[in-house]
């Protein structure tokens, strides 16, 4: 469906932003599509341990998807061209198109950042990082409902978004997007910082140690796209030409949710990489010792949770080989 509108952009010589948001909506989703397809068959296959959380990844990767195409609509419509040369129209094909694509951006980011803060709730057995993690989540579901929803009816009636001869009222656009905006960084950076907590307490070799911290601050990358988007779109929001000055701001959302699919991917890639390169991995790696002394065949513990049948408790042990270190005794090591 979106090989044709390049094949569109081509003949019809685009702009030359157009042509670019469309090459990086192609090339971030069929990147962040490979990162997905490579978690659920370790989660799924290999493991067989898939949870909410990755049904969440899932569902973002589809958003991403309807971002993509909206990118490429857009900027075969009207992206990168001046709204006066344009007719009544195309205008509202532009705008329709616009209305998906963000209700795509900002379903999909809120999927993220609720996958890892499940993740978060699997994996660590601290209470004070379970109730951080908790509070952290609340204010991620209710920010994305007024996000998601507020997307949806930005303006009542909803067709007035694209046609403003329809009589109806439309919320504010500078404000509602950029508190929109700060709030993702604001989470962003309590998402990336919520792991680190813990890690630092950890009494465990530097070794160790260094490479959890390597892999939770994948999580900066988000917050750097994120602050880099900001000036962008606020300068999108401010515009009297939405055609011609939006490209920027349509390229670093793409960039934004993809590469926050990709870091939340990336941490629960260990298991396939120790199934492709076992020579890389040392034989103990096999066994996870968490909330205690014993191996995951001689005791299972339920991690993220107390109780519960064996089965799912071995699910859980099997779930932490995800991460970096597969001997973290969240417990014990605090120190």
């Amino acid at each position: 469906m979106i090989l044709p509108r390049v094949q569109d952009a081509a003949e019809q010589g685009l702009p030359s932003q157009a042509r670019e948001v469309i090459a990086y909506a192609i090339a971030a989703t069929l990147l962040s599509a490979i990162i997905v397809s490579l978690r659920f068959y370790t989660r799924g296959v290999l493991l067989r341990v898939l949870g909410l959380e990755d049904c969440f990844i899932g569902l973002s990767m589809l958003c991403s998807i309807g971002n993509a195409i909206g990118m490429c609509f857009q900027a075969n419509t009207a992206l990168g061209r001046p709204i006066q040369s344009l007719s009544n129209q195309v205008k509202q094909l532009f705008f329709k198109e616009v209305y998906f694509t963000i209700i795509c951006y900002n379903t999909g980011i809120s999927l993220v950042k609720l996958s890892i803060l499940l993740l978060y709730l699997r994996v660590f057995t601290p209470v004070f990082i379970r109730k951080s993690s908790y509070a952290v989540l609340v204010a991620v579901i209710l920010n994305s409902l007024w996000i998601v929803l507020s997307s949806i009816f930005f303006c009542v009636p909803v067709a007035r978004y694209w046609d403003r001869t329809i009589h109806g009222s439309c919320l504010p656009l500078e404000p509602r997007w950029i508190t929109g905006a700060a709030f993702n960084i604001a989470s962003d950076f309590a998402i990336l910082v919520l792991p680190l907590s813990v890690v630092r307490r950890l009494r465990i070799p530097r070794r160790q140690k260094v490479g959890l911290y390597l892999v939770f601050t994948l999580g900066f990358f988000v917050c750097v796209v994120s602050v880099v988007r900001l000036p962008f779109l606020i300068s999108a929001a401010k515009s009297k030409d939405p055609t011609g000055d939006n490209p920027s701001v349509a390229k670093w959302s793409t960039i934004e949710l993809n590469t926050a699919i990709i870091c939340a991917c990336l941490t629960t890639l260990k298991p396939l990489l120790m199934h492709i390169f076992p020579s890389l991995f040392t034989p103990s790696s096999a066994h996870v010792h968490i909330n205690g002394s014993h191996s995951a065949e001689q005791n299972p513990p339920s991690i993220g949770g107390s109780g519960g049948a064996n089965q799912q408790a071995r699910r859980d042990v099997t779930y932490a080989s995800s991460l970096p270190d597969d001997h973290l005794e969240l417990s014990q090591h605090m120190g």
